[in-house]
């Protein structure tokens, strides 16, 4: 309760001047993603445009059943950072765009078969899926992650196991082009099941996108002007 009062305080300080603002604050529901990026925003006085354009993405991204928090999180590591919002247009459909991806691997994985599939379960997956890609995993590495642990393990994986062993995948550092045999050369599938949680770590914000310049995008017409 107290986390959704602090979001609808904040998303009532925009509402003195957009009161869209509010509504699709209040539509995300409370998250400390959310909380940051609203509080963020109200200090670096960001343009009302910018905030309203990332809130409409993540309510869509929300509505299909997409881990949402990850664009808000990214959205306030570049306010945090002082990027000027007009210029992470870039960095902020590159990480659209990876969900996007981690959430069709992670449909074709149940449709193949992965069993116990809650929204919660998909939802986990997901962002799991996401932070393999991020980490430098490719579509094929991950789209033959599924039946090769089922090769070896003798039967069908929860989508729970799926999601962690795609976590547990360290491929820092290896070649991309090595090919989705190469899992099981780089870490037997019992320690992808089984080994601990290995530190998650976003990458920052790519130095062409730094300062007044850059490709803009659908997150509002009015990047980079503060509220008047």
């Amino acid at each position: 309760m107290l986390g959704l009062f602090l979001v609808l305080t904040l998303g009532k300080a925009f509402a003195q001047e957009n009161p869209a603002i509010a509504r699709e604050a209040e539509s995300l529901g409370a998250s400390p993603a959310l909380q940051s990026f609203l509080k963020r925003s109200r200090e670096r006085r960001v343009s009302e445009d910018f905030v309203l354009g990332v809130l409409r993405e993540a309510r869509q991204m929300k509505a299909q059943g997409e881990p949402h928090e990850a664009l808000l999180l990214k959205a306030n590591e570049g306010l945090a950072k002082g990027i000027a919002p007009r210029s992470m247009g870039p960095a902020l459909l590159e990480t659209k765009g990876r969900i996007r991806q981690a959430a069709q691997l992670v449909d074709a994985a149940v449709a193949s078969g992965a069993q116990e599939v809650t929204p919660q379960s998909r939802l986990k997956a997901i962002e799991h899926y996401r932070q393999a890609l991020l980490y430098g995993a490719s579509s094929e590495q991950l789209r033959e992650l599924a039946p090769v642990l089922q090769k070896r393990e003798g039967h069908a994986l929860t989508l729970g196991e799926l999601g962690r062993a795609a976590q547990r995948m360290d491929l820092h550092g290896e070649q991309k082009n090595s090919g989705p045999k190469k899992i099981q050369e780089r870490r037997k599938a019992p320690d992808l099941l089984h080994h601990g949680p290995k530190e998650k770590k976003e990458r920052p914000f790519p130095k062409k996108n730094r300062g007044s310049g850059g490709a803009k995008a659908s997150f509002g017409p009015g990047h980079g002007k503060g509220r008047k």
